[in-house]
């Protein structure tokens, strides 16, 4: 189940990736990462905090 999820979570920022770019591609790539286990929560969150997106 975990396993299905974080494909598909993969998937779809994969797709948002494609469609978006500045911060928001940015956001959507460390989703990506994170799903992956490329990097380190701390470090995605750091990075989130220091986007400027457009709605948050």
């Amino acid at each position: 189940m975990e396993t299905e999820r974080l494909a598909l979570i993969k998937t779809i920022s994969s797709a948002l990736r494609d469609a978006t770019d500045g911060d928001v591609w940015h956001a959507v790539g460390l989703i990506y990462e994170l799903a992956d286990g490329r990097m380190d929560p701390a470090d995605v969150r750091a990075e989130f905090e220091e986007l400027e997106l457009p709605h948050a």
